[in-house]
């Protein structure tokens, strides 16, 4: 019957949102209809090779690992290439882009997706040409500004989401030891990982 003297009530209408609700969740989902592209990020990790004893840092990382350190070179996949930041003594940009787990002076360890992001490829292009006024090869610092805090900042802007901490974990302790380090270890030129042999 109808004794409450209203009209009656569907389940559908019972279940529908108020409006408030309704226009929070689509402005949330705007973003998500506006584009057809939902691409991979993705984080390559590598052990650095030793100029002179090969094998010897991918052994020492295959112990550190466990323990939550190593010495790594990270670069971040997307739409088939893959971006890496080194040094270089030129007011010039310091990224490079190469084909995915392919880095010079590097054995590819692993590689994990970081998250999705909306962009185009056109876009992706664009995005690092414009990263490359801020992450310049004089710039870099093994300690403070190395490939894999370029990676955990594009990562981070594309996705919303950071590395793995134990990527770049050797760099955060060295840093706060940085008086003991050589200074010629701190230099740009110090990238052991760069776009080719003859960086």
């Amino acid at each position: 019957g109808n004794a409450g003297g209203g009209g009656a009530v569907s389940v559908a209408e019972v279940l529908q949102p108020p409006p408030v609700i309704s226009a929070i969740m689509e402005s949330r989902l705007k973003p998500i209809r506006k584009t057809k592209y939902r691409a991979p990020v993705i984080l390559n990790v590598y052990d650095i090779q030793h100029p002179e004893k090969e094998g010897f840092v991918e052994s020492l990382n295959n112990y550190a690992y466990s323990l939550g350190l190593g010495v790594f070179h990270s670069g971040v996949e997307v739409y088939d290439a893959e971006y890496a930041f080194a040094g270089h003594s030129q007011n010039s940009s310091g990224i490079f882009k190469i084909v995915p787990r392919k880095a010079h002076c590097a054995t590819y360890r692993e590689s994990m997706i970081i998250g999705t992001t909306s962009l185009s490829p056109t876009e992706v292009e664009s995005f690092f040409k414009k990263k490359s006024k801020e992450f310049k090869g004089n710039t870099y610092n093994l300690l403070a500004n190395n490939c894999n805090h370029f990676s955990d900042a594009i990562c981070f802007e594309l996705t919303g989401n950071h590395l793995p901490a134990w990527v770049n974990r050797l760099a955060s302790v060295g840093d706060r030891f940085r008086n003991l380090i050589p200074a010629e270890y701190q230099s740009p030129q110090a990238a052991p990982v760069g776009p080719d042999a003859k960086k």
